[in-house]
């Protein structure tokens, strides 16, 4: 069934319509705003197409409500006007759905590549890519295939190397993209933090700007600029490798990239920040919070984590963001409101209006440590230094 209709068939909708229609001539209602019914109108008119069976009479009304029908008589006035009354909510159109097949037509047929794919949140990310009928670009170390969900189209995913320590792998993985999701990681066959977490993403980021993709999603983690949070500690203690100051460098890596870029205009990043990643359904985007600032923190299933990414890839309106994500239920952190929170009943809901990051990339330099540890090399790209924070949060995002 067509998702921007509504979900009741039509001999239910029928049903309730007559139901609807016998209590609300008991309760004496016999009209309907003209402005209700030039709203409804507005709304539904470019969707006509997609509800040939739409009754004659309710097409009328909705015609006279635009002014382009004047004959309609009295019954049929009062006719329409109760119709419109009851169908209001039961023609709703998920404009959600609207909107991001309205960003998928954007990409015009261009993949989007997932960086780190073998991984459990990027498998995610591919199956729901692939779902939408989205080409999509899976870069693993080996570019060994992995298997997809039932019902999938295999013809949607195109399988490649992609390490993200190599540079060279990474700009042919990216080219042509719409968008690219970084969801890779450190791991015992993969590299350390500082060759994933850092210097991966600045080389995504290199190949990225270089190849003029519009969206960069980075999957960090909360609590990266709070390296006194017993999370903070706890993480690097059992992950090693300084992981959480690694993901940091990455971010900043990332945002001094683009933030510097003369193709800064036309390209684009997205910081998410999930909670303790959990393997459990998806909450859905209604038990969610967005924040901003890295104060609050919870946990957050590894399915609502790939669906925001995607909405933040397929969102225009987000762009130059750094947030937070987790479920509702399970926040901590600062007990007063941080005046950031953002709720939604999507997705793509959630990642729109967020607070931009700052414009220069000087205030993105966390203070130097006491003590510099030697940087990696890479492939083919200029990195400036930049360190986490020694005992001091990160800068707050203007």
């Amino acid at each position: 069934m067509n998702s921007r209709c509504s979900v009741f068939g039509r001999g239910r909708r029928r049903m309730l319509l007559q139901a609807a229609l016998l209590l609300l001539s008991l309760v004496g209602v016999v009209s309907y705003p003209v402005g209700g019914l030039r709203e409804l109108a507005s709304r539904n008119r470019r969707l006509e197409g997609s509800r040939p069976r739409r009754l004659n009479f309710l097409r009328k009304a909705m015609a006279a409500a635009e002014g382009e029908l004047t004959l309609i008589s009295p019954a049929e006035s009062l006719k329409s006007a109760l119709t419109l009354a009851v169908l209001s909510p039961l023609l709703w159109v998920d404009n959600d759905a609207e909107a991001e097949a309205a960003a998928i037509e954007r990409t015009e047929g261009r993949p989007v590549c997932v960086l780190g794919s073998a991984g459990k949140t990027g498998q995610l990310i591919v199956n729901s890519l692939a779902r939408r009928r989205i080409p999509v670009r899976a870069g693993t170390r080996s570019g060994r295939p992995f298997p997809l969900a039932p019902n999938l189209d295999p013809r949607k995913v195109q399988f490649l190397p992609a390490d993200v320590r190599d540079f060279r792998q990474i700009q042919k993985a990216v080219a042509g993209c719409s968008a690219v999701i970084f969801a890779a990681s450190q791991s015992t066959y993969g590299g350390k933090a500082a060759d994933v977490d850092h210097l991966g993403a600045a080389n995504a980021a290199s190949a990225c700007l270089g190849a003029e993709v519009d969206k960069l999603v980075l999957l960090s983690s909360v609590l990266v600029t709070q390296p006194e949070s017993p999370t903070y500690r706890v993480t690097n203690l059992f992950a090693g490798n300084d992981i959480m100051g690694e993901k940091l460098r990455g971010e900043n890596a990332v945002r001094s990239a683009y933030l510097s870029s003369d193709k800064k205009d036309r390209c684009g990043y997205v910081i998410l920040r999930p909670g303790d990643l959990v393997d459990s359904p998806a909450e859905g985007p209604a038990a969610l919070e967005i924040n901003q600032g890295d104060k609050v923190f919870g946990q957050i299933s590894r399915q609502d984590t790939a669906e925001l990414s995607i909405a933040s890839a397929l969102s225009p309106a987000a762009r130059y963001v750094t947030f937070e994500a987790f479920a509702r239920r399970s926040k901590k952190g600062t007990p007063a409101p941080t005046g950031l929170e953002r709720y939604g009943r999507s997705y793509s809901e959630l990642v729109n209006g967020l607070r931009r990051d700052p414009s220069s990339p000087l205030l993105l330099r966390p203070q130097e440590p006491a003590e510099r540890r030697r940087e990696p090399q890479t492939n083919n790209l200029a990195l400036a230094s930049v360190q986490p924070p020694s005992g001091t949060a990160f800068p707050p995002m203007g």
